[in-house]
Order: C-alpha cells, then structure tokens, then sequence
C-alpha cells in the first residue's frame, strides 16, 4: 500500500512514522501532507515552522526529521488526525489508529479510559490529546511537538489574546482574512466545488468567491428517500441560488447505500461519532462527476469560531449563551431555572472558574451547567485537563477559544468533512472559516456581549454590505413522502457503541485484517 514510512533513530528512542498520506511537497528534510495554503510553504523549515504556523491555513501535518531530533506540528484546528502512542521505546506515529492498535494490542490488553468514554458517550468525541482507549493518544489542536533522545514532548502555539471588543475592526478584520484565502485558493486551479446550502455561511462564501472571480460549483447533496430537515435545506438552497444567479448542481445521495457502508464509516469516525452518511455517500458520487483533484469547499466551523454557544435564535439558545457570557448574573440565575424546569433538578450553575471550564467543555445541550450526576473521577479529569491550558492561555475569550478547539471542533463536525473526502480520495479541503487570523480575529475584536443577543453577528453583517437579504418563502412540501431520519441515526448508533466495545475484545489477527 502507498504511504509514507520512516524509521528513525533518536539515541535509545526508535521513532516509527507510518502514514496512509503522502506528501504534497517537501523539501530535504521537511514534508507537508493535508491541503496547507500560505505564502512561500517551500522555504518553511524545523528552524521557523515556530513563526510561520499561524499564517499556514488549511487541514496539514508538518514533518521534519534531522538525525537528532524530529519536528511536527499540525494545524490550528487539529483538522489532520494524527495519533500516537508509545510501546517501550518506541515512539509511534499514524494516521490510522488500527495500526497503532494493533502494536498496543499486542503488548498487553487494550483498557478503555472511562473519562474519555464518558465524553464520547455525551458529547460524540473524545478530547483534544486522547481517546477512550489508554494509551492511544491525538495530536492536540495547535501542536508543535519535539521528539528526540528524551521522548516526545509538545506546547500549543495558540495566541494568548487580550479581547478588545470592536465590531468595526472584527468585520474588517474577518473580511480580509476571508479575501486572503480564497485568494490563495484561487492560485490552485483545480475545479472548487462549495457545499450550498443557502444559509448564511455558505452564501457570504458563494459571494466573496464571485466578488473575486473565484470559478467554483455549489453541489447540494439530497438525501434519497427524503428526509424533511434535508428537503427544506434544499428548498431553500434553490431559491437562494436563484436569487444570487448562481447554478445549484443538486446530487443525489442513496442513503441506503450509507448504510450498507456504515461499518466503514464508522471504523473511521469511531472517535468522531457523527451519523451523517449523506457526506461520506455524497464524496463519492462528487469524485464520480468531477475527480479526486477537487478542491471541496465548506462553511464548516463558522458557529463554533463566531459564537460562544448555539447561534440559533431560540429562547434555550439564548438562555445557553447567557449560561456561557454571564455565568453568576441574576440573568444567569433565570437561565438555569428554565434549564431546570426543562432538564430536572440535576443542574447547577457552577461554582467558581475550575467548575465553569469544566462545564463549558462538556455541556449539556450548550448549557454550561454542573451536572450532580456526574462522577467526581470524571468532574476531577477534565478540571486536571484543563489546568495546563489555563497555565498558557491567561485570558479568557483565548482559553475558552481554544477549549473550543480542544473539544468539538478538532472532533466531529469537522472530521466528517476531511474524513468523508479523504475516503474518497479526495485530499484538498478547505474550511475558510478555520484559519488562524479568522479565529484569532474572533478572540481579539469579539464583542461578547452582543454575541448573547445577536450570535454570528459578523456574517450576517458582511452578508448586508454585500447587500443581501434572505428570500421570503413559503415552501410547499404537501405530497412529499418524507423518511424518518432518526430510524437510521439510531442504526448508526448501535454500530458506533458496538464497534467501541469490539476494540476491546479482537486479536491482533482481526485488527491487522480491518486495517
């Protein structure tokens, strides 16, 4: 099988590097794999790869390998999946995790992390550096690792920054960062193909790409049989796309196909549970029409950077974002007791900033609230988990972005895009809204307070200069025969909850077959 391996020797430490990717350039000693964009990536090596991360955008893993030590780092995001483990004194590195099983599997019996699986259980990810199974660890969001004669250590190059609320500065600021991208993207002249779906995110991208003369296709992927939610969004992408003179390519995806390919979606995606087969089906289909070179475009990302809790407009969001911006006012009191009311007499609003974190990390339905139910064992892992990171990150907006990225956006929302492409073999995504200086313009000019009142207040306002307004619709789905969606989340769940107890228990035999 083609891939990348490397076997080296640092003193008594024996590195082993075994990746299904390839490069997509490298110099002498420097290697680049995932979709980077930036500005003179050739000239980047283990000497300035420090300064020069945060201008890199795009999914990547950076590698350098010296006779005394070897570099990597990946992106802001933790988009490029990278897991690691150690045996002995050999230090292990993949972007399959099967394989590093395997090796751990054969050295003593696989045990699960029961903090780490609590989390997968609510949340559907595992944190930013683990997994539920001991041992088998992730490349962190934001990583620079050193690896040579003493093991393997790490820091995180994410920006301490001070916020200094400005919505003039954050909308200038996030629209150059925008214009910036595409920009690069448009030096790569391989077709583009942007995931439509009308709504705001997509539609501000669909706009910038033609302010600048970017050529692209907008794909909706229509789920077959329908299901209502998946219709509607279709509906609406149509009548978006008209009204913006742009030509909606509309595929449609066979559900039931997912389905029958389920077991492989979700070996996958076992640390990323996400139940959507529409994107793995729908990759397909797209590499079908328009090849693996494609460049696969998508609004991903934009409510987890711009809002600090759920974006939509309901009175329990609104209440979820004051639980997260305000956490001790009297308004904060109201929140929970509506919380309560809904949720019963299980939540509490937490005490102190060490309880805060760790609700915020792992919510209950983006509420920010203590949960008395929840073990002291797992209340004290993700307080520990977090201390670190309060030790680098010093202000607020900064930890709690990167808390972010440490949880659900290095995790499923994202993996399912790069996964889905990526199985089909397709290596370029680009998620415009998960770069560096769009995120770090987010922490810096982020007014806090109107983002309780008015979440992604950012696009919606560069979506008005562009003079945009939605369509007013009414859509007529009489006669539509619509599928229940939830009888194939439900199936999908079994397989994910059994394939996360079968680890455990297959031989070295049966793990190197699935690889």
């Amino acid at each position: 099988m083609a891939g990348f391996y490397r076997e080296v020797k640092l003193g008594a430490v024996t590195v082993v590097i075994d990746l299904k990717s390839l490069p997509v350039f490298e110099t002498e000693e420097s290697f680049f794999f995932g979709y980077p964009l930036g500005k003179n990536l050739n000239s980047v090596s283990s000497d300035n790869i420090g300064t020069s991360l945060n201008s890199i955008r795009g999914y990547f893993l950076f590698l350098s390998i010296k006779h005394d030590r070897i570099i990597i780092a990946n992106d802001i995001c933790g988009g490029f999946r990278l897991y690691h483990c150690q045996i002995d004194n050999k230090i292990y590195l993949s972007d399959r995790y099967l394989i590093l099983l395997r090796l751990l599997g054969s050295s003593k019996p696989l045990k699960r992390n029961d903090n780490e699986y609590h989390l997968w259980e609510r949340q559907r990810y595992t944190s930013g550096e683990r997994t539920f199974v001991e041992g088998l660890n992730k490349l962190a969001p934001a990583s620079l690792g050193l690896i040579n004669s003493d093991g393997f250590s790490h820091s995180i190059y994410f920006d301490d920054i001070c916020n200094q609320p400005d919505v003039k500065q954050h909308l200038s600021t996030s629209y150059d960062e925008l214009i910036e991208g595409f920009q690069l993207l448009k030096e790569d002249l391989t077709q583009k193909l942007l995931f439509f779906s009308g709504g705001m995110d997509s539609t501000l991208l669909a706009l910038l790409m033609k302010k600048m003369g970017v050529e692209f296709h907008s794909i909706f992927l229509l789920a077959k049989p329908f299901y209502r939610d998946n219709y509607s969004d279709y509906l609406h992408a149509k009548a978006v796309a008209d009204l913006l003179k742009i030509k909606l390519i509309v595929e449609e995806v066979d559900i039931q196909k997912g389905l029958d390919e389920s077991n492989q979606i979700v070996e996958r995606m076992l640390f990323d549970r996400h139940y959507s087969l529409l994107h793995f089906v729908g990759a397909e289909q797209l590499v079908k029409r328009f090849g693996t070179t494609s460049i696969f475009i998508s609004g991903q990302t934009a409510d987890s950077i711009l809002s600090f809790g759920p974006s939509a407009k309901t009175k329990g969001d609104l209440a979820a974002r004051v639980l997260m911006r305000w956490p001790g006012s009297p308004m904060a009191r109201l929140a929970a007791m509506a919380v309560i009311r809904k949720h019963g007499r299980k939540f509490r609003i937490p005490q102190g900033e060490a309880e805060f974190l760790s609700a915020f990390f792992d919510p209950h339905e983006y509420y920010a609230m203590e949960n008395i139910d929840t073990p002291d064992s797992v209340r004290d892992y993700f307080q520990k988990m977090v201390q670190p990171l309060t030790d680098k990150l010093h202000n607020k907006l900064s930890l709690m972005m990167y808390l972010k990225l440490y949880g659900f956006i290095q995790s499923s929302d994202n993996q399912v895009v790069i996964q889905s492409a990526r199985k089909a073999g397709v290596n370029k995504v680009f998620l415009p809204f998960a770069t560096p200086g769009f995120i770090y313009a987010t922490v810096r000019y982020l007014n806090p307070n109107k983002d309780v009142i008015s979440p992604k207040y950012v696009i919606s306002k560069l979506l008005k200069q562009f003079g945009y307004s939605p369509p007013v619709t009414n859509y007529n789905t009489e006669g539509v025969d619509f599928h229940s969606e939830e009888i194939i989340k439900e199936k999908i769940q079994e397989r994910y909850f059994k394939a996360s107890s079968e680890i455990f228990n297959q031989t070295e035999m049966e793990l190197t077959e699935r690889m």
